[in-house]
């Protein structure tokens, strides 16, 4: 099993060197030998098979712009595993930060005015107001 890793560190090794060498067969066999490993790893992260593949390739994507950066004594498999990491979580981050889609906008915006006509030209109470977006499921009586 030790020889079997150390194997494929030296390929790896290998296949690095002769890919900033200019072979452009180098790097498919680093993409081929990693990318199963990479997409469980993204897979488990995001639950969604589509971001999963996307991320392997994000990540493959900026471990070959990085390459001349990667120290030869370093694992390629490790190295290229942190940055798939690195890129799932700024998917994360981004879709986090995008903007709640128009139909959520419009949905907030219509229980707003409900709420607002209910309170001031209907002139409901603080408390029927309250009981009564309650029941619709829109709001947490307890706020």
């Amino acid at each position: 099993m030790i020889q079997m890793i150390e194997s494929t560190q030296g390929s790896d090794a290998a296949a690095v060197e002769r890919t900033l060498a200019g072979d452009p067969d180098a790097y498919r066999v680093l993409v081929e030998r990693h990318s199963r490993n990479l997409f469980r790893l993204a897979y488990r992260m995001t639950s969604n098979e589509q971001d999963a593949e996307e991320i392997v390739q994000d990540a493959f994507l900026r471990a070959y712009r990085k390459l001349a950066q990667f120290e030869s004594r370093a694992n390629f498999g490790t190295w290229v595993y942190r940055i798939a990491v690195n890129c799932a979580l700024d998917r994360r981050r981004t879709i986090n930060a995008s903007p709640p889609k128009l139909n959520e906008v419009r949905a907030l915006l219509l229980y707003v005015r409900s709420a607002m006509v209910l309170r001031f030209i209907v002139r409901l109470s603080k408390s029927s107001l309250v009981g009564r977006l309650a029941k619709l499921g829109s709001i947490n009586s307890s706020g």
